[in-house]
């Protein structure tokens, strides 16, 4: 894969795959984010290239904000692994109400069990700076674990990267 587009402040990266690709399921943005304590699910790789496909991982939104109140960000309360990020993280509707984002380093540091995502608004303005337009969802009824881990599964690839 190619690196297309990359915003440093969001964490957001826009990969071109070097083959084509033809997913089965494609991702729709919400247009809100979910109420605090609602369940969401990540969907990633939590065991890299061990695992046949991606996998689910449940857990709650927290807050529409950034450890320290950054608008652009939501925190969420899941155990995700290092192979997740990059993934969707879903509301119950199977919409993405954001990109889980890596752990940071410095500054202000999640509590271990809480992760943060870029959220589905900076993920829409991101793709729309690189030319894209996102699909939003209109989905309102909760989707069926089947249909949630389907379209999960149909939207997310593992993405391995090694230095050149």
């Amino acid at each position: 894969a190619e690196v297309v587009a990359q915003d440093e402040a969001s964490g957001l990266a826009l990969l071109a795959p070097k083959a084509p690709l033809a997913p089965t399921a494609f991702a729709a943005l919400s247009t809100a984010s979910p109420r605090a304590g609602s369940e969401v699910s990540v969907a990633g790789y939590s065991y890299g290239e061990r695992q046949p496909g991606a996998t689910l991982t449940f857990g709650s939104f927290d807050a529409a904000e950034g450890m320290g109140g950054e608008a652009g960000f939501a925190r969420i309360i899941a155990p995700v692994m290092a192979g997740d990020v990059g993934g969707p993280v879903l509301d119950n509707t199977g919409a993405v109400v954001g990109v889980l984002l890596p752990t940071p380093t410095t500054g202000k540091v999640p509590p271990p069990g809480m992760a943060l995502a870029a959220d589905a608004a900076s993920l829409g303005t991101f793709l729309q700076g690189a030319g894209l337009t996102a699909a939003t969802s209109t989905a309102t009824a909760a989707a069926t674990p089947d249909a949630l881990n389907a379209g999960a599964l149909g939207m997310t690839v593992l993405v391995s990267c090694w230095a050149e």
